[in-house]
């Protein structure tokens, strides 16, 4: 699967792309989450939060355009 297919199928609601997503950019997700508020939360939070973001992706796959799930994700 390649970017483009897997946010197709977050539009349709496919959870193997969702799967995809966080396989390839979790651990991206997670070091951005601890840098930002690591050291005021456990890592179970952290985790929470970075759960978080994959919602969120997951609920606004229409509006992000292939080659900018990164970008998106960091902001």
């Amino acid at each position: 699967m390649d970017e483009r297919r897997a946010l197709r199928g977050l539009t349709q609601h496919n959870e193997t792309a969702l799967a995809w997503f966080i396989e390839r950019y979790a651990p991206y997700v997670n070091t951005i989450v601890f840098n930002m508020i690591g050291s005021t939360m456990s890592i179970k939070d952290v985790e929470e939060v970075s759960s978080d973001v994959f919602l969120v992706l997951w609920k606004n796959a229409e509006r992000i355009r292939p080659g900018k799930v990164k970008a998106y994700l960091s902001g």
